[in-house]
């Protein structure tokens, strides 16, 4: 669990930015399907972000990681991915504590990749073919490093019938869930203490990692 734990990292530190370089046997760009294209298109925006000169440097910091945030809500569904991290346990929250939680949980991903986003360093992918239906799809890609090494990683997006958008809603690495390996760790808690004191531990430690990643 601890190696897939240093590879979930570095995935998603640049999953956004898998379309900037791609290797033979890659589904071209006139040939991907909406969803596949989606994840592409939004890779563009992070990208463009971080060779902007108006938001390099520690100075503009801020600014970067505020700009590439906002990139990175208009893809990821945080309410549905909340809802499945916390599994049996949502049901029993209230309104008040579910919304908190959803943006914690984002935060809790912003603070502990971001460093790693600003970090990229040209990484190379193949994208496979998505599968699925008209509402919901899987996108495969496989990823290399620098040394060759691939992984593969399968995005579940979906699309609600009223908005015209594909949002992530997991990402599969090496066939484990980042939201079952998520779920697995706030089950652990929550089964032998309350939401808010849930809530608490998890304010903590966002705002722990906050304090370290803007160092």
């Amino acid at each position: 669990m601890r190696m897939y734990r240093r590879i979930l990292t570095g995935v998603l530190s640049f999953w956004f930015l898998a379309g900037a370089y791609s290797v033979h046997g890659d589904v071209g760009r006139s040939t991907r399907d909406e969803a596949t294209q989606q994840i592409n298109d939004t890779t563009d925006k992070i990208l463009a972000i971080l060779a902007d000169e108006r938001y390099q440097g520690e100075a503009n910091q801020t600014e970067r990681r505020r700009k590439i945030r906002e990139t990175v809500d208009q893809i990821f569904n945080w309410t549905e991915m909340g809802r499945a991290a916390a599994d049996k346990h949502w049901d029993g929250a209230s309104e008040q504590q579910r919304k908190e939680f959803e943006q914690l949980f984002a935060d809790l991903l912003e603070h502990t990749y971001m460093n790693k986003v600003e970090d990229y360093s040209g990484q190379k992918v193949e994208y496979g073919k998505a599968t699925g239906n008209a509402l919901r799809r899987k996108v495969p890609v496989r990823i290399y490093d620098q040394n060759q090494f691939d992984i593969s990683v399968v995005y579940d997006v979906r699309k609600e019938q009223d908005r015209p958008v594909w949002l992530v809603c997991d990402v599969t690495i090496e066939g484990i869930s980042l939201i079952t390996d998520y779920r697995d760790q706030f089950d652990s808690i929550l089964s032998r203490s309350s939401f808010d004191e849930f809530l608490r531990r998890l304010r903590s430690k966002v705002k722990r990692l906050g304090s370290q990643t803007d160092k």
